[in-house]
């Protein structure tokens, strides 16, 4: 009984993240329809000091955070 309420939940999480990235690839710049600010400022590291050391790391190409 646990491996099937462990393989329903696997197919939860994965039919979750497949409806996420869809509509991330279908619809990538309606912020009302999908979460693709939140994603751009993620990749390009909005929340981060400026200071941190850290801003190599983050990606301000547009045409590349769509790739991503």
């Amino acid at each position: 009984m646990a491996r099937v309420v462990a393989s329903i939940f696997v197919l939860m999480v994965a039919a979750y993240y497949l409806l996420v990235a869809f509509d991330n690839i279908t619809n990538p710049v309606n912020p009302n329809g999908s979460n693709w600010p939140f994603v751009q400022g993620v990749i390009s590291g909005d929340g981060v000091p400026a200071d941190s050391g850290l801003q190599w790391r983050f990606i301000n190409a547009t045409w590349f955070q769509a790739i991503a």
